[in-house]
């Protein structure tokens, strides 16, 4: 995974493991250990990173295919916790999620894929419901 997880303008990388749902976040471009180990999630969920508040901070967050349910964090610290919960989508369907600014808001959004019919469903807000923007791009699978 990458982000900027200090805000700086750059992004840093980091690494999940899904077994123990742990983040493991660089905050410069070097070798070393982890500056932040994070655990987050489930088991089998799916990481994802977003600047959700308009800082400039990356902050990580989940994505459980099982029920749907986005998880986005509250900071990328040790013992953070869900700031948003967001259901959104057709638990086990298979499909994927994606962040974006889809509206030039100066935050991320969450957005979903479905790699069988080629089909982006994309929310412009942290909330639950329909998606604000639906479109085909590609030839699916």
């Amino acid at each position: 995974i990458a982000g900027d997880w200090t805000g700086s303008g750059t992004d840093e990388v980091g690494l999940y493991d899904p077994s123990t749902s742990i983040f493991y976040l660089r905050n410069t471009l070097t070798s070393g250990v982890a500056d932040e180990t994070i655990k987050f999630g489930n088991p089998g969920d799916i990481p994802i990173v977003g600047n959700w508040y308009g800082t400039g901070q990356d902050v990580i967050g989940v994505y459980r295919p099982s029920n749907s349910t986005f998880y986005l964090a509250s900071s990328n610290t040790p013992n953070t916790t869900a700031a948003y919960t967001i259901f959104y989508g057709n638990p086990g369907a298979g499909w994927l999620p994606i962040i974006g600014d889809w509206t030039d808001s100066g935050y991320d959004t969450i957005g979903l894929y479905n790699h069988t019919t080629a089909t982006f469903y994309l929310r412009n807000s942290l909330s639950s419901g329909t998606a604000d923007e639906t479109f085909v791009y590609g030839d699916g699978n």
